[in-house]
């Protein structure tokens, strides 16, 4: 396994988002399919402005702060294998601070996302999405905190098999929204599918979100999601005091074969979901 470790980089806000800046790992000069090298440890890395790009498999990205400030992403996963872990994460305008797509358009598996922090706090900073994911199959994204993202914590895209759990979610899609908003198009979410959703668990997150200019969010929106099915969301946790909206999980009308149990809302006026209400 080849090693990069302790490298610093920062960019001038001068060049243009389009320039990764960074990182770029990929195989021959050029991405085919799921490539032929693998097998890169990145630890250590301190980037500002910068962003890394992972074209190759089974690569480990840890102990990492990565900046993605005037970048259309932080960190860009277009392969399968990989583990991303203790790592810091901003930024990103366009794809979110993690943006997982494969560029032959492939499903991209087996990532595992842990230990991370998504930070949003800074004003100047434009962060759209924790994680924006096409694709994911087979994925772990666990024991990550998500706070201040200016869309959502985490939006997934066609999601197969995966584990969404242990995660903590804070004032997501709210950071950038004034006083005269009084209505957002599209909803504010900490968790956003769309296209379709099979087999997969959303379990013991917890939920703690607040409304800006009475604008109230929703733990999870499935509502534009085409097709669904076997999927379970049990044991998440959202604490309301009032913020979140009185039907915190959106477009769960027709559950069929997907379930929805002991989730706890914990507030003012929000009942526990059983799967037999929103």
């Amino acid at each position: 396994m080849s090693k990069v470790e302790r490298v610093r980089c920062e960019m001038a806000d001068v060049y243009d988002k389009e320039v990764v800046g960074g990182l770029y790992v990929y195989y021959n000069g050029k991405y085919e399919g799921e490539g032929g090298a693998y097998s890169l440890l990145m630890d250590k890395l301190d980037f500002r402005s910068c962003s890394v790009k992972i074209g190759i498999t089974d690569c480990y990205l840890t102990n990492s702060n990565i900046w993605g400030k005037n970048r259309k992403y932080a960190l860009w996963i277009a392969s399968s294998s990989q583990q991303i872990l203790n790592c810091q994460f901003v930024g990103g305008s366009d794809y979110g601070a993690i943006f997982v797509r494969n560029e032959s358009d492939y499903d991209v598996e087996l990532l595992k996302i842990s230990n991370c922090y998504f930070d949003g706090s800074y004003e100047d900073i434009d962060t759209y999405a924790g994680i924006y994911g096409e694709k994911l199959r087979s994925c772990v994204i666990t024991n990550n905190t998500f706070w201040r993202q200016k869309d959502s914590g985490i939006i997934l895209v066609d999601a197969k098999a995966n584990v969404i759990s242990n995660n903590t979610f804070e004032d997501n899609g709210i950071k950038n929204l004034k006083q005269g908003n009084t209505n957002v198009s599209g909803g504010i979410y900490d968790i956003k599918f769309t296209g379709k959703m099979d087999s997969n668990i959303i379990s013991n997150n917890t939920y703690a979100s607040y409304d800006n200019f009475y604008i109230k969010p929703k733990a999870i929106d499935v509502s534009s999601v085409s097709a669904w099915s076997n999927n379970v969301f049990s044991y998440n946790i959202i604490f309301n005091n009032g913020h979140y909206d009185t039907a915190p999980f959106n477009g769960f009308t027709s559950l069929g074969s997907n379930t929805l149990n002991t989730n706890g809302c914990f507030g003012s006026w929000l009942p526990n979901h059983d799967g037999t209400s929103n």
